[in-house]
């Protein structure tokens, strides 16, 4: 029979994949006018292969970035399409934290990232939700965790550490223990 195949999706920060982003202007046929087309290359994205705890290699692939919203005036999220079908298989998944009620202050979470970078990939550290409602100047609303974080930790998920149910992605950082990210 057809074999179904899955789809697989990653959230990443916008400013992680903003160097892919392209702009151009065309004339818009209907009115004569200029405007601005933004397109982007594609992602990379690398799967780390270990056995035992020890790396052991990696698996790249191409992704789309299908939405993105940049940092300046956005919430500094994008979402990419991995281009392999079945790339994870379709028994994988992540829940959301989709519940009414925002997670309280206090809540204990879990942040997996790269902090520094490659050096840091797949680094697990743990904090709390310390404030919910954080609005910067460009108006958009973030949560904030003191989940310690660096450079290179931008994209990273943020999820509960009782029943791993993810809370945001992690945008922005102010401090090692001082960040912020797009979710509930």
């Amino acid at each position: 029979g057809d074999k179904e195949e899955a789809t697989c999706y990653v959230w990443t920060a916008a400013h992680v994949v903003a160097g892919l982003r392209k702009t151009r202007s065309v004339i818009d046929q209907r009115t004569g006018t200029s405007k601005t087309v933004v397109e982007f290359d594609d992602a990379s994205i690398v799967q780390e292969l270990s056995e035992g705890g020890r790396r052991v290699g990696e698996v790249k692939m191409d992704a789309q970035i299908i939405r993105y919203s940049n940092a300046d005036t956005g919430e500094d999220l994008a979402l990419l399409q991995i281009r392999k079908k079945n790339f994870v298989s379709k028994d994988v998944s992540v829940k959301f934290y989709l519940d009414k009620d925002v997670p309280p202050i206090g809540t204990e979470l879990y942040h997996v990232g790269s902090l520094l970078g490659q050096m840091g990939a797949n680094s697990l550290t743990s904090g709390l939700i310390s404030q919910q409602g954080r609005v910067l100047s460009n108006g958009k609303v973030f949560g904030q965790s003191s989940a310690v974080a660096f450079p290179g930790s931008s994209g990273g998920l943020l999820s509960i550490k009782d029943d791993g149910r993810i809370v945001g992605v992690l945008v922005r950082g102010a401090g090692e223990g001082f960040n912020l990210f797009v979710g509930t």
